[in-house]
């Protein structure tokens, strides 16, 4: 109200002095009605002299040796706070750039980065083509300190296997690609010929039960019931490469990581693409798999997968001593998983997010006793997010859960009878305890 009384009493002195001047009274409105506005939004027209930092834009496609374009591929302006990511076709556009020179980056894991000299003029658009090479960077982990550190800076022993060793192993299962590595003290048998309450994952140089944590994509597949590794729920053909830290993490990762940690990361879609594999080994084993990757831009990706493995037929205890185990004949089994999952990183590169849901199945008949089933089935749920702000700060935030259902009838490793007559001291009660390799 006071600051309306001064206008008053200012634009009525004003009205008095334009009588005796007419021709000025137009100008002394428009400074009234400039005061006014002054006093009304608390801030005055910019200083003379001061103008807004001309600027430009940039576009252009990012493809890769081959000529084909990448998706999620970052660019930036170095020394700037201007960060896009490519499109589903290779394609970005960042918006106010300041004008002159300017240093283009494009980076993305696993590739040399490449950077371009552009010439930015005010109010026009810049073209900046940039190819990355299939030179491999440091390979990156996330497991030991949460964040994406290079091996080379890792504090602890660490192996990462990738997609070329992956692609060599004969290994047909998770479990049995691990007997190969270092330090890893894996069962001789895969996990599909032994009982599930027993698949437990350890490390040498350190004490028989210390536990070893594994992770897909930073989320736990422990069985609830044992705290065993679900091998069943970590198809070969959905991986992308493997971190294996040794050591004790248990500070960030909890009371399961005492001996150290093994960090699975899966696939990620970079185009629109449909992936089928087929494998054939040893004990009658296939296991045929699907993925179709979907790419909608805007940072928005979806990777549907499925596979099946089949294995019957074998035996697994030598013709000369059969007599050992009356009634034992062939094993089999058949593992099915099938998931869906979202990702979701926009084009500022400070954000990502992921949803991800599946089933999973395993099923064992070993022996062929009638209590030598082993049922597991499993619907699952994860989700989670990270922001990096630009203090350097980090926020990383997961949730999953599971729902298992686990029918066994036998214990102790005797089949023959149920589990509540399996430990009976009586002699006429058979007991036969299955032998594996």
């Amino acid at each position: 109200m006071y600051v309306f009384h001064v206008y008053r009493r200012v634009l009525r002195r004003c009205l008095e002095v334009a009588r005796a001047a007419t021709g000025s009274l137009v100008l002394v409105l428009s400074l009234g009605l400039m005061g006014r506005a002054v006093a009304q939004n608390g801030q005055g027209a910019p200083p003379a002299g001061q103008a807004t930092q001309a600027t430009g834009q940039l576009q252009g496609k990012v493809i890769g040796e081959d000529g084909a374009p990448m998706a999620g591929v970052r660019v930036s302006v170095r020394g700037t706070d201007r960060a896009v990511l490519t499109d589903a076709h290779g394609v970005f556009r960042i918006k106010d750039v300041p004008v002159g020179q300017e240093i283009i980056v494009a980076q993305y894991v696993g590739r040399e980065p490449a950077q371009l000299t552009v010439t930015v003029t005010a109010g026009e658009t810049a073209e900046a083509d940039l190819t990355l090479g299939a030179v491999r960077m440091a390979a990156v982990v996330v497991s030991a300190t949460r964040t994406t550190t290079t091996l080379e800076h890792m504090p602890l022993h660490t192996t990462v296997i990738g997609q070329e060793e992956l692609a060599k192993s004969p290994a047909q299962t998770l479990d049995q690609l691990l007997r190969d590595v270092s330090g890893i003290n894996m069962g001789g048998a895969p996990f599909y010929e032994t009982d599930p309450t027993g698949h437990q994952t350890k490390l040498r140089g350190v004490t028989s039960n210390a536990s070893v944590l594994v992770l897909v994509d930073g989320i736990p597949v422990l069985d609830p019931f044992y705290s065993t590794t679900q091998w069943f729920k970590m198809p070969l053909s959905a991986i992308d490469h493997i971190e294996v830290v040794r050591g004790g993490s248990s500070s960030l990762w909890g009371n399961q990581a005492v001996a150290g940690v093994i960090n699975v990361i899966t696939k990620k879609p970079t185009d629109n693409s449909t992936q089928l594999d087929a494998n054939y080994g040893s004990l009658n084993t296939s296991i045929p798999a699907v993925t179709q990757n979907l790419v909608f831009g805007n940072g928005l990706s979806v990777r549907l997968s499925g596979d099946v493995l089949n294995t019957n037929g074998y035996q697994t205890t030598p013709a000369a001593f059969l007599s050992t185990v009356p009634g034992k004949s062939t094993d089999a089994a058949t593992n099915g998983n099938a998931s869906i999952a979202a990702y979701y990183t926009p084009p500022e590169g400070d954000f990502n997010a992921f949803l991800r849901a599946g089933y999973h199945r395993q099923n064992e008949d070993i022996g062929g006793y009638q209590f030598g089933q082993n049922l597991q089935t499993s619907p699952d749920a994860a989700g989670g997010f990270t922001k990096t702000f630009t203090s350097g700060g980090r926020l990383d935030m997961r949730a999953w859960g599971q729902y298992l259902t686990f029918d066994k009838y036998n214990g102790a490793g005797c089949y023959l009878q149920s589990a509540a007559s399996c430990n009976t001291t009586s002699t006429t009660s058979p007991l036969v305890q299955y032998a594996n390799s």
